[in-house]
């Protein structure tokens, strides 16, 4: 490993302090969506629990990507390093989309009157996941913060839905 670039250790820690914080808030997000949306009418009650499923189970990806104690230590072959930073970009991305999508449709939807601070909460905050993620694949792709190794290890942790 280059001697510039971060540690196993060093870079679990940028992902945490660029990831977590904005997963966990997504996630709460989320759930007071969910639970304000149970008494709205039945299509927006599923969406709003769909968002809720897709931040948890992001949260929990992000939660076994950071883990400090999981032993990632980039290593492996140095050309797989961009295809697999393109997947984990790609799995992460794929949940906080499918909640900016959701929540743009009950913002617009019969229950927007009541649920509109939740969503617009919500969406705010998946945003802001998407933007995490962009800023790590950046950090990841610098020619002197990179991690010269594949991530497997952490794609095999992600576990998201379809």
């Amino acid at each position: 490993m280059d001697a510039d670039a971060p540690s196993g250790r060093a870079w679990v820690a940028y992902l945490r302090q660029e990831l977590t914080a904005p997963a966990a808030a997504l996630a709460e997000y989320a759930t007071d969506l969910a639970a304000h949306a149970a008494a709205a009418d039945p299509d927006t009650s599923i969406a709003a629990a769909r968002v809720q499923d897709r931040a948890v189970h992001l949260l929990a990806a992000v939660e076994r990507l950071t883990d400090p104690d999981s032993g990632f230590e980039p290593a492996g072959p140095p050309g797989m390093v961009e295809e697999q930073l393109r997947a984990v970009r790609h799995d992460l991305r794929a949940a906080a989309a499918y909640v900016v999508s959701a929540c743009e449709d009950i913002a617009e939807g019969p229950a927007a009157d009541r649920l509109g601070g939740d969503a617009a909460r919500t969406l705010t905050a998946a945003r802001r996941v998407i933007d995490s993620i962009e800023a790590v694949v950046r950090f990841a792709r610098s020619d002197t913060a990179a991690p010269t190794e594949p991530v497997r290890e952490m794609l095999a942790r992600l576990d998201l839905p379809a």
